[in-house]
């Protein structure tokens, strides 16, 4: 009952009235979502009669909503999409191969002597 009870103070309702309509909200099982269908009939059938209360409760209804709307939208605009979701987690793995020699190491410098010519 607290949302509806902190709802109805804010719109400006006395709180002894405001306790009991918070209560026949919750009664009718009425949630934030449904802010926008409330009208002036779905709020006299329920008992909300002065329409001083009326009018405020549809007012603040609205804003309520809006602010809500508001609040979604920039906290969805903060938020990575779902394409960005998990790229933080992809793990790149390489390979290096090292060529191998074409030549046996040995047999370098061509032929026979095995010492390097020009040298006395």
């Amino acid at each position: 009952m607290g949302f509806w009870l902190e709802f109805f103070r804010d719109a400006g309702i006395p709180s002894s009235i405001a306790m009991n309509y918070a209560a026949t909200f919750e009664d009718n099982r009425i949630s934030k979502e449904m802010l926008l269908d409330l009208d002036k009939d779905i709020l006299m059938d329920m008992g909300i009669k002065v329409m001083g209360d009326v009018i405020a409760i549809l007012k603040h209804a609205k804003k309520v909503h809006n602010q809500d709307s508001r609040k979604r939208e920039r906290s969805s605009a903060h938020q990575p999409s779902t394409d960005d979701q998990g790229a933080d987690n992809i793990a790149v793995s390489t390979t290096v191969q090292h060529p191998k020699p074409s030549q046996d190491v040995t047999s370098v410098g061509g032929g026979g002597g095995g010492g390097v010519s020009g040298v006395d």
